[in-house]
């Protein structure tokens, strides 16, 4: 074990060793890391309060309680956030009760919140790490080019429009533009929020689509390229910059013209692009931390184009793509470290030789993959190996090796597919998501899940490779 590991388990431990904590919210099949860490740290007893089963593995154990308290169906992952922020603010009576009789003469138990959560309490009971409504804030997509100015981040040019006014005509240089919705009702995310507008008919849907859930939109040019972000984290005295991830998105022909579907580690931008997103959220980091006193673990989304990484939105908190330090960084109990980081604990520790021990393990050790939601019902969670690549899939037999795994389940809205494509047979470098189109276009052929056409973003730097 090295000794930054050592010395954040130790610290973690203090925190949670013996202690009952409660994890509300969120997916119990996506809390079995949080139960693995939690345990890890030494805490005594766990409850789980999930408003959702999900597609995967769940915990158990003796030491793990659960309590299912299903929230009535919604329509995509913005919904359901908030409505798990409402159930944060006026939980029923009875798990209040449950509660309490977990933490039994503890007066201050640790609740935590999933980490999309804009919530602070889990009705009288704090949460341990909540974000901090100065820091949600800034979520707001409309406020992004502002903060990429004051910071010296490279984006795309923009107007922040009403929306009943919006046209992008003036911005568009030949693609169409994109828009981003504004926070008025609250946080929105997975690009649930984002139209891609490439004629008069999206255009026009993009208005009645807006018009129902924000007052401005923000408007840019459509930038070809592969989606990527990259992360960066926050302390009272320096800021970390890891690798680019990429961000899965696939081009689509309905009218919201994009399909996010998930993150992985296999691509690989230019040496100079990846200089210049490290670049940018060192730049970001600091002036997150000037502004807003920020701590803690943010990200910025952006295109790799043909003329560089452009940045498209900050989202001051840990991203889903995050969770590769999971895999290449597993004994730093990140999900745990990151939390302490931005509730100020841990401030002292090496950044800098945090981020050359999470690059290094994140470019040996790949990860991630697609998923998405479907409303084709997936009643259980089923598991099949697929053999193929971007050129096609079919579903391995007997002894065959395979080249990716596929998880089909359950979600809020009937069905979720998770596509994982297998390290040691994924080549580095270029994008996965020719792969996961492929793998896509298997389950509507072969297991009915109704995705549809699903385009890959090109990648416009081929030739620009180191």
């Amino acid at each position: 074990m090295t000794e930054m590991a050592a010395t954040v388990q130790a610290r973690l431990a203090e925190i949670f060793g013996g202690r009952s904590v409660v994890l509300a919210g969120g997916v119990l099949a996506g809390s079995l890391p949080a139960v693995t860490e939690l345990r890890a740290a030494g805490a005594e007893q766990i409850l789980l309060i999930p408003t959702t089963v999900g597609t995967g593995p769940l915990p158990e154990g003796d030491d793990l309680s659960i309590e299912l308290y299903e929230l009535p169906p919604v329509e995509g992952a913005t919904a359901q956030f908030r409505s798990e922020e409402a159930l944060f603010a006026a939980p029923p009576d009875s798990l209040i009760e449950r509660i309490a009789q977990f933490v039994g003469s503890d007066d201050d138990p640790l609740v935590l919140a999933p980490p999309f959560s804009a919530v602070e309490r889990f009705g009288p009971f704090p949460l341990w790490a909540p974000r901090r409504a100065k820091w949600v804030a800034l979520e707001d997509k409309t406020l992004a080019d502002a903060c990429f100015d004051a910071a010296g981040v490279p984006h795309p040019p923009a107007r922040v429009l009403d929306v009943e006014d919006a046209d992008g005509a003036a911005l568009d240089q030949g693609a169409g533009t994109v828009w981003s919705g504004d926070a008025r009702d609250g946080f929105n995310g997975g690009a649930e929020y984002v139209r891609w507008v490439r004629d008069e008919s999206t255009r026009a849907a993009a208005v009645d689509f807006f018009h129902a859930r924000c007052d401005r939109v923000r408007v840019s040019p459509f930038v070809d390229g592969i989606p990527c972000s990259i992360h960066g984290v926050v302390t009272d005295r320096d800021v970390a910059a890891f690798r680019p991830v990429e961000i899965v998105t696939f081009h689509t022909d309905d009218e919201r013209g994009f399909r996010y579907a998930g993150a992985a580690t296999y691509y690989d931008p230019p040496d100079a692009v990846r200089a210049a997103m490290r670049d940018a959220v060192r730049d970001m980091g600091a002036y997150l931390r000037d502004i807003v006193d920020f701590r803690g673990s943010f990200t910025i989304d952006g295109i790799v184009s043909a003329a560089g990484w452009v940045a498209t939105e900050c989202n001051p908190r840990a991203g889903a793509a995050l969770a590769y330090m999971g895999v290449c960084t597993p004994e730093l109990w990140p999900g745990l470290a990151l939390r302490a980081l931005s509730n100020g604990q841990l401030e002292d520790l090496d950044l800098r030789s945090l981020e050359d021990m999470v690059i290094e393990r994140a470019d040996s050790t790949r990860w991630g993959g697609s998923w998405t939601p479907t409303t084709a019902v997936q009643p259980d969670t089923s598991t099949r190996k697929l053999i193929g690549d971007e050129s096609g899939y079919r579903e391995a037999s007997g002894d065959e090796s395979a080249d990716a795994t596929l998880l089909l389940g359950p979600s809020p809205v009937g069905g979720f597919v998770r596509f994982v494509p297998e390290p040691s047979r994924t080549p580095c470098g270029p994008s996965i998501a020719p792969r996961a189109a492929a793998a896509f276009r298997f389950t509507d052929a072969e297991l009915g899940t109704e995705l549809g056409d699903l385009r890959p973003a090109r990648d416009v730097t081929v030739t620009q490779r180191s």
